[in-house]
């Protein structure tokens, strides 16, 4: 009846084989039982209980069957054959699957489950290798795509996700089917297994199924499966005993929705599950059609995900930051960190399971706006001319590891960034007034930003002579209020707290420039921390990974003088503000360059108004460099969404490219481009109990605060209240 071709398959139940039908011409798949496991009982009962289970059910989401025999011993059956692959195999090649791309996965596997269920099949073994994704209709039987096609071209517009593999179903009127399900006998594969089949339990339904589909779920949005162990037992105990980790920990894209969604399929007790299907169906329904499940949300005794969202909140790039004056000691940063941003698990002691290369969280950095904040300056007027007290350590490294050694040059020349008012030649000598009485006015959110400064006698811009032609550009932004945080955003931008900032500073006008970072770098001879380890993060040879020698001169794509200094760690940012303080004080100009604090670094982006963006409230996605049809177009992957915007730039986009997205004071690229370094440390709950008056963030953590989005975040995550973590010593991404 049927002709092998090939072998395409293999696993523990026997080959499957490329074959065509003799009597229809049809291609097909056949499953063949080696003769060895034909011997045993067990595994021949299995294996005809798959073709049995599976010829029962008609439908476009399971792997249809034709015929089930034995030819001189071999026993085999015929089924529909798929052109693609498994999500095992899809989940070995990327860090994970984006979270839509998932829910549209889980939502097919789920409709192929219901129509079991309802025929009174549980399949009792869920998992990313028994669901194929097949290729798009009328793409079926094209040659695979070479090794630098993208793994994620399988979800295509059209693609079809299929339930293989019934050799463990149970048929719920069949009694005598299920023989093999003995009382206490754990069935199922450990990482998916529901508690009660790693309990033996022999009265199971469809909501093991459920369980099952939600530990799947969790492996594809995250990359990382929701518990392991050293031994499968191990791993079933965890299923049974310990809480579910949230998936925020690992993936901090995952949206509250589709957490939700995990946490009542993967609730502990059956119970606690959605009750069918057809209920998950409906939730899944409304995330993909951007919408909030309308489940109830499971009781937190309940349930086996912690309420409380522990979320770290990352994105994409890290950059270096806008700099601001005055410096802070901070607590030394902790060592427990073997990778730019490892996965927040709170699992200590254990290799979390997956794929390797997830364990980044993508943050592209770029030595962003510096901020020539005049906190220094400020506090100079205000104590009548005597210095102030020096706040030692923002200038120390923090766990820096690699000695320093003579960097190579780079052919480009220093070009300067466009000027278009430089300030006059006496403007950075002059002596700042004192504040009226004990406080600077606020500023009222309608005044010119120049009528504020003529009022108070501050120049409203600076600008500082790098040397050689190339200049630093600086605007002022005033002392007054702002509602800070986002009550649309994660965990960690709650609450919204009103902020008081109480002096003036000047933040750069620009994020800081591969012509200006060169000059820091030949002026000192510093080696960045990707350089000294002569790799970075980044996306290079069609995959986001570390890549040897990715680093700010050599990127992976094209810089120009002019486009913003990428691969900097916070550390290396600091060395650019101890260099640019000194140039500033050689020119006479007041006060120190550091970076500012993330209140400062918000406050000059929103504004008094609290804006959304930089520009404002509208959602105006050529006003950004982003993630969008440039990016997409260049066969660039990434897991945060994209827009249909296309601005021509595939990554960076030179600094101040976008003329009309400019912040309430002046300040260009405060959303996307590339991330930018603030100087506080991170703290998911920091708004909760920050001071109102010019907060200096949390005096302790391991990460540092990365603001801004980049160019391959969506454009959500370009929002002014988005915060990000991210470890200052590097290596951090393009």
């Amino acid at each position: 009846e049927y002709k092998l071709l090939k072998k395409i398959g293999e696993g523990g139940m026997g080959q499957v084989f490329l074959a065509e039908d003799t009597h229809v011409g049809r291609t097909v798949a056949v499953k063949v039982l080696p003769k060895k496991l034909a011997d045993d009982r067990q595994f021949l009962t299995r294996f005809r209980r798959e073709a049995i289970a599976t010829g029962k059910l008609n439908h476009v989401n399971i792997v249809c069957a034709y015929t089930v025999g034995e030819q001189d011993g071999l026993h085999y059956y015929a089924m529909e054959y798929c052109d693609g692959a498994p999500l095992d195999a899809v989940l070995k090649k990327v860090p994970f699957i984006p979270w839509d791309l998932a829910t549209g996965v889980i939502l097919q596997a789920a409709r192929g489950l219901k129509h079991a269920h309802e025929h009174g099949i549980v399949h009792r073994d869920i998992k990313p290798a028994n669901i194929f994704i097949c290729r798009p209709p009328g793409t079926v039987g094209v040659s695979p795509a070479p090794e630098s096609h993208s793994p994620l071209a399988l979800f295509a517009e059209g693609f079809v996700a299929k339930i293989l593999d019934l050799g463990l179903s149970k048929d719920l009127g069949n009694e005598s089917s299920s023989f093999y399900t003995q009382t206490g006998v754990a069935m199922g594969t450990p990482h998916y297994i529901s508690p009660e089949q790693a309990k033996g339990e022999k009265q199971i339904d469809g909501r093991t199924d459920i369980y099952s589909l939600g530990a799947t779920y969790y492996h594809l949005v995250t990359g990382e499966t929701p518990f392991t162990g050293t031994t499968g037992a191990v791993v079933m105990m965890k299923h049974l005993t310990e809480q579910l980790p949230n998936p925020q920990d690992v993936n901090d894209e995952v949206p509250d929705s589709v957490v939700h969604i995990i946490q009542k399929m993967m609730a502990k007790a059956p119970e606690d599950r959605y009750a069918n299907c057809k209920e998950l169906l409906e939730d899944l329904e409304l995330v993909i059609d951007g919408k909030e499940p309308s489940s109830v949300a499971i009781d937190v005794g309940k349930s086996s995900v912690a309420i409380a969202r522990r979320r770290t909140a990352g994105v994409p790039p890290a950059p270096a930051g806008r700099a601001l004056l005055g410096t802070r000691r901070h607590a030394p940063v902790g060592t427990g960190r073997a990778s730019p941003v490892e996965r927040r698990s709170g699992r200590e002691g254990e290799q979390v399971g997956g794929n390797a290369s997830a364990d980044k969280t993508l943050i592209y950095a770029g030595v962003g706006v510096f901020v020539l904040v005049l906190v220094g300056v400020l506090a100079l007027a205000m104590g009548g001319g005597e210095k102030p007290a020096t706040r030692a350590g923002s200038g120390e490294r923090e766990e820096a590891r690699t000695p320093q050694t003579t960097p190579t040059t780079v052919p480009t020349q220093p070009q300067p960034i466009g000027i278009t008012s430089p300030a006059p030649a006496d403007q950075t000598s002059r002596t700042l007034p004192k504040p009226r009485g004990d406080e600077w006015p606020l500023h009222d959110g309608k005044e010119a930003i120049a009528n504020y400064a003529g009022r108070l006698g501050l120049p409203p811009a600076q600008t500082l002579d790098l040397g050689g032609g190339l200049t630093m550009e600086f605007v002022l932004v005033p002392a007054g209020e702002f509602e800070m945080g986002s009550n649309d955003g994660p965990a960690e931008e709650k609450p919204v707290h009103k902020v008081t900032i109480g002096k003036p500073y000047y933040i750069g006008k620009y994020e800081v420039t591969v012509a200006q970072w060169k000059a820091f770098a030949d002026a000192t001879k510093y080696q960045t921390e990707a350089e000294r380890q002569n790799k970075g993060w980044g996306w290079k040879d069609g995959k986001w990974a570390d890549h040897v020698g990715l680093t700010w001169r050599t990127p992976g794509f094209e810089q120009t003088a002019e486009h913003p200094v990428v691969l900097v760690s916070w550390n290396d940012a600091q060395e650019f503000c101890k260099w640019a303080s000194k140039v500033a004080h050689a020119s006479g100009l007041r006060g120190e360059i550091r970076l500012p604090t993330e209140a400062q670094w918000e406050y000059a982006a929103r504004g008094p108004e609290s804006r959304k963006y930089p520009w404002g409230a509208k959602e105006d996605w050529t006003l950004l460099n982003h993630a969008d049809a440039a990016m997409k177009s260049a066969g660039i992957e990434q897991r945060w969404g994209s827009s249909p915007a296309n601005d021509g730039h595939a990554y960076t986009a030179p600094a101040g490219f976008y003329k009309n997205a400019a912040s309430w004071c002046g300040a260009f690229d405060m959303a996307g481009n590339v991330w930018e370094w603030v100087e506080d440390r991170f703290d998911a709950n920091y708004y909760k109990n920050s001071p109102a008056l010019d907060p200096p963030g949390p005096a302790t953590g391991n990460d540092r605060v990365l603001r801004g989005g980049c160019w391959h975040t969506s454009p959500v995550n370009c929002r002014s209240a988005r915060r990000a973590p991210q470890p200052s010593w590097g290596p951090v991404c393009q």
